[in-house]
């Protein structure tokens, strides 16, 4: 982590500080940080300005800088992919709108994907009563299980089971016995198995 990255964090500290929301820990690290950091030392001292400003007045404009700050860290921020640093991406589930299949029932919030090799993680709702039709695997596929009851071969999963199937497996037909959710991984690749779907 650079020393820049550090402040960052501590600037977060110092806005939890001005709403009176920042524990006594955090405080005690906070206060410790800006001991040794000049430009910490100096963006804490706007936030009390402001803060002050604000007790005795119901308008008033933030420092400039500090103003920039935070307008381009709500910018970065409020997307719902945010890259920290190059090749470092964090998805904020919350923010990502389902997604419709072309299956009733199932939807899903596409976390990543890789163009090349048709890889993607998403997150997947599959409504009680939903069926996934049978299909060979292009790739690995690996699920695990958030919330909800599947049946996959006969067989039980709910939350907190995974399943794991390698390229060329045959997957017969998922159903959703109640709302489930799970995570996973596989390829766009994989092949429906027409004749085993009546839809």
């Amino acid at each position: 982590m650079t020393r820049r990255d550090e402040c960052l964090q501590y600037e977060e500290l110092m806005a939890d500080l001005a709403a009176g929301t920042l524990s006594a820990g955090d405080e005690q690290k906070l206060r410790a940080h800006v001991e040794g950091c000049v430009a910490c030392g100096r963006t804490l001292q706007e936030f009390r300005e402001a803060g002050i400003a604000m007790a005795v007045s119901s308008a008033v404009e933030p420092p400039p800088a500090l103003r920039d700050r935070l307008m381009r860290r709500l910018k970065k921020e409020s997307g719902a992919l945010v890259e920290l640093n190059p090749g470092v991406m964090v998805a904020y589930v919350a923010n990502l709108a389902w997604e419709g299949t072309a299956i009733p029932g199932i939807q899903r919030k596409l976390l990543s994907r890789d163009k090349e090799s048709g890889r993607y993680t998403a997150l997947v709702h599959m409504a009680s009563g939903s069926r996934y039709p049978a299909h060979r695997h292009a790739g690995t596929e690996q699920l695990f299980m958030l919330s909800g009851t599947l049946t996959l071969a006969g067989k039980t999963v709910g939350r907190g089971d995974f399943c794991i199937a390698h390229a060329g497996s045959l997957h017969a037909e998922i159903r959703a016995l109640d709302d489930s959710e799970f995570l996973v991984m596989a390829s766009e690749y994989d092949e429906i198995l027409a004749s085993d779907w009546n839809g």
